[in-house]
């Protein structure tokens, strides 16, 4: 086997380990061929010292196991960087980064797909513009353009009471299979969006009618379409992330829950219901998460 140790690239500083560290990574080098190196991004691409729009607050890293945090390039990318890390150093303000918005891992790390939580994920636009409103889609609301079959305003005051606005839409344990809600937008700008669901159920007298696998379609960018499974039997009564998708200013995106004969809740009859959508714009593309796999991450819901 070819044993080697690569140099590190000239935009990093070099190794500092304790000596016995050090002498530790070059005997297990010269034994199994590991790269002394430091981090580097899931393309196989060293960090790049790169311009970011700020810093501030970002807690100084060092060592071999510190992730990344998300910050934003003049251009309105979301990048992954570690900011003042002890063996990573740029020039001037500028930060070292992964541009292709992955983690920066260490050799002996696995994985380095960024995973940004809806909390503390920033809103990346170009230096000049500000984002856009975050776009809520309630059920209730006659602004929002919907269309729907089977399906009916709430009684229930165990899912009232939590639903967004105090009201949700739901089949009445019926016509499975052909009971419908769907709720559409214009985008306002082209870019990828975080999409959430709200759904009532904190209270379990409601929650154990809900379907843990509630069928949602969405309608995103140019004809492209998504079916989703949405667990409305958890986490009722806040913001639930479904995931990133592309949406295309001019054309219509749009959300249907439909009911389905699989569905599956915690006690019969089981109740499909349709409450709110979230949508906030992250930027331009979704090249730091994909849209095709959608993750379910709650954060708690402002109140209405």
């Amino acid at each position: 086997r070819s044993q080697k140790l690569t140099r590190a690239p000239s935009d990093h500083k070099p190794l500092m380990m304790p000596a016995g560290r050090a002498q530790l990574c070059m005997l297990l080098a010269a034994s199994l061929g590991w790269l002394c190196v430091g981090h580097q991004c899931s393309n196989g691409q060293s960090l790049a010292c790169t311009v970011v729009q700020s810093a501030g607050g970002a807690q100084s890293l060092s060592g071999d196991d510190p992730l990344g945090v998300p910050l934003c390039t003049p251009d309105g990318r979301r990048v992954m960087c570690l900011v003042d890390h002890d063996y990573h150093r740029c020039p001037g303000a500028q930060v070292p980064c992964c541009q292709d918005g992955s983690n920066p891992t260490h050799h002996h790390q696995r994985g380095g797909v960024s995973d940004f939580a809806s909390d503390d994920t920033p809103i990346c636009v170009p230096v000049g513009m500000s984002a856009p409103d975050p776009i809520v889609l309630d059920d209730m609301d006659e602004a929002v353009h919907t269309k729907a079959q089977n399906t009916y305003a709430g009684t229930y005051m165990p899912c009232l009471q939590d639903a967004y606005s105090q009201q949700f839409h739901h089949d009445w344990a019926r016509n499975k299979g052909s009971a419908y809600f769907s709720l559409a937008f214009d985008p306002p700008n082209s870019g990828c969006y975080a999409v959430e669901e709200h759904h009532p159920g904190s209270d379990q007298l409601c929650a154990r009618y809900l379907p843990r696998n509630a069928r949602l379609e969405v309608n995103y960018w140019s004809g492209e379409s998504a079916t989703l499974a949405v667990n409305q039997a958890e986490n009722g009564g806040q913001w639930n992330k479904i995931g990133e998708f592309m949406f295309h200013e001019g054309i219509e995106g749009k959300f249907t829950m439909r009911s389905s004969p699989e569905e599956q809740c915690g006690l019969q009859p089981c109740f499909l219901v349709v409450d709110a959508f979230r949508l906030t714009w992250l930027g331009e593309d979704c090249s730091s998460t994909s849209d095709k796999d959608p993750s379910s991450t709650p954060s708690p819901a402002p109140s209405h």
